[in-house]
């Protein structure tokens, strides 16, 4: 599950990356499009097994789960205002994205972000 979790965030980071060149090309469109790829890989909308997903949530916090829920609904709120050419929400919401991110690894992941532990 960890590993599934790991490609997950690997997967978001590239697209994270990929959206701020968009954003500063001004490129709507992929906007949208890199945070509907965001949103399509939450890892308990993949094909999972009920199992699997009973694995996951076991193998997580709850509070994670959560985060990690509001976070690809922020990815769908870029999308969609993205899709509306919205370039002043494209940037606020790529910045409570950002911000999830962050606030996420702080709690979860200072042993892969030292940094943040500080």
């Amino acid at each position: 599950m960890r590993e599934l979790l790991r490609k997950e965030m690997l997967s978001i980071e590239q697209a994270s990356k990929d959206i701020i060149s968009a954003l500063i090309a001004g490129d709507d469109a992929r906007v949208a499009s890199l945070a509907q790829q965001i949103h399509d890989s939450f890892i308990l909308q993949q094909s999972m097994t009920p199992q699997d997903k009973q694995d996951l949530k076991a193998a997580v916090p709850k509070e994670f789960v959560t985060r990690d829920q509001a976070f690809h609904q922020l990815s769908t709120d870029l999308a969609q205002v993205g899709r509306d050419g919205d370039r002043e929400a494209q940037n606020a919401t790529f910045s409570q994205m950002i911000g999830a991110c962050t606030a996420c690894h702080t709690r979860y992941a200072t042993d892969r972000f030292p940094m943040l532990a500080k």
